[in-house]
């Protein structure tokens, strides 16, 4: 699967779009049914956030430690987050402190 950055830590892959694709055609197809049209965008983006509660999702993106990424848009090294321990950081923070 391929996973590509949107911003800062945020992400986004080839699986959740595979999923949320067939969702959002039932949907597509119930506006149609129901109102002779297709929705709107704000009204797909009003169904998500109805149907993701606060515990389900994060509230802003989180910096991400350790994790290697792939695919599309990554470089091939590690992205860490603030306090990470990891060599390479720690060899930046050093220089940071010498400089």
């Amino acid at each position: 699967m391929g996973w590509w950055q949107l911003e800062g830590d945020m992400v986004n892959g080839d699986t959740p779009a595979d999923i949320m694709g067939p969702a959002v055609d039932k949907i597509i197809k119930v506006y149609e049914e129901e109102w002779n049209r297709k929705p709107y965008r704000a009204e797909l983006e009003a169904v998500l956030n109805f149907v993701t509660l606060p515990d389900m999702v994060e509230p802003e993106p989180e910096p991400t430690k350790k994790r290697k990424y792939t695919g599309i848009g990554f470089p091939e090294t590690q992205i860490c987050g603030v306090d990470c321990d990891c060599d390479q950081c720690q060899s930046e923070q050093e220089q940071t402190v010498v400089r």
